[in-house]
């Protein structure tokens, strides 16, 4: 698997990429593009230049999702071209249309459809404890942020968040021995998966990195009540790569544990494929990492979490208040999601959609 930029093979030094019209891929080759919707209109142009006549080209993605952050909204724009080459998949495997989840994502009467409750009133764990076994079942809470003086409310609503999803992080993450392998045959392996699925099970989405419900401030919060519950033992983060380290075949986007062996030293903990594999620090530039207990609707597009919490925009206006962040950001919850916005916010959210034209044709 690879992304578009990896599969063309982009030279920085010149700007160009390796495949291209005169350097295409195999003949009679299968591509299949997921996430289509991330995909721009220079990015689609140079990939197209590279694939001969003879390629099956598969384009799978989410018309409803976040446009990509540079130019064009090429999924959106194909699926507007009349074809026969088009199928649309109706059939969620992370709910169905009858869960609260999947009716907020399709967004039928989505200003009435649920009430809005007080920031206090949000009890740590309801949400999940009413929630009925079944996978296809979901839960949605809409709790209203103050106009003003909203900052108490939300550390207070982050501290219960933290209690309940990752107040265990610090000692299992406190238990981890870099020092020896960690495959599924070996002994420390279960400590490895729980420490890992804390970056799955739950995580704090916002449409804005500054501000008081930007990521930046969020991350910065959680990691103090992190160190906080570290107390005697070293601290452990949870931590995603910004930029590309192709020595050790890792990359923007992939996510990674801040630990400790015996003696002090620290070590990155990733998974690749079902192994846990270990990194002394000292080996990355420390501009590589950011915290990563809270992360951008964008960022967050193709992941998937148990529990998500999402704030939008709290000024009505704002140019990240719209439908396809508010689409993206409920669609990374399975189980449950918890919305903080105003009435106001989130009508405006429901009634805005980012529109492109980029112009393509199929001949």
């Amino acid at each position: 698997m690879y992304t578009i930029h990896r599969l063309l093979g982009y030279k920085p030094n010149e700007n160009k990429f390796f495949h291209d019209e005169q350097n295409p891929f195999p003949e009679n080759a299968v591509i299949v593009i997921d996430e289509t919707s991330m995909v721009d209109i220079s990015l689609f142009g140079a990939f197209l230049k590279a694939v001969p006549k003879s390629v099956r080209l598969f384009l799978l993605g989410d018309a409803d999702q976040l446009p990509p952050v540079d130019a064009g909204a090429v999924l959106g724009d194909l699926l507007g071209v009349k074809t026969d080459s088009t199928v649309k998949l109706t059939v969620s495997r992370r709910f169905d249309k009858n869960s609260q989840i999947g009716k907020l994502a399709s967004l039928e009467n989505a200003d009435t459809l649920f009430g809005f409750k007080d920031l206090n009133s949000w009890v740590p764990g309801t949400a999940a404890q009413n929630t009925a076994q079944s996978d296809s079942q979901s839960t949605v809470q809409m709790l209203g942020l103050p106009a003003e003086n909203y900052r108490g409310e939300v550390e207070a609503l982050l501290t219960r968040w933290f209690e309940n999803y990752l107040s265990d992080f610090v000692d299992a993450a406190s238990r981890i021995n870099p020092q020896k392998q960690c495959t599924p045959q070996d002994a420390e392996y279960a400590n490895c998966q729980k420490v890992w699925e804390f970056c799955t099970q739950s995580k704090i989405l916002s449409a804005e990195r500054q501000g008081g419900i930007g990521t930046d401030y969020i991350n910065q919060f959680m990691e103090r009540l992190v160190l906080k519950k570290c107390r005697d033992k070293r601290t452990c983060k949870m931590l995603m790569l910004v930029k590309n380290q192709k020595t050790f075949r890792l990359y923007n986007g992939d996510m990674c544990i801040l630990c400790y062996d015996k003696s002090g030293e620290s070590y990155l903990m990733f998974k690749k494929g079902n192994d846990f594999v270990f990194y002394p620090t000292y080996l990355f530039p420390k501009d590589v990492f950011e915290l990563a207990y809270a992360s951008t609707v964008h960022k967050a597009q193709g992941s998937e979490y148990n529990h998500v919490l999402m704030f939008l925009p709290a000024r009505l206006g704002h140019p990240l208040l719209n439908r396809q962040i508010l689409y993206t950001g409920i669609t990374r919850a399975k189980k449950t999601v918890t919305i903080i916005a105003t009435p106001e916010t989130f009508k405006a959210a429901c009634e805005t959609v980012i529109e492109r034209d980029t112009g393509i044709e199929i001949q």
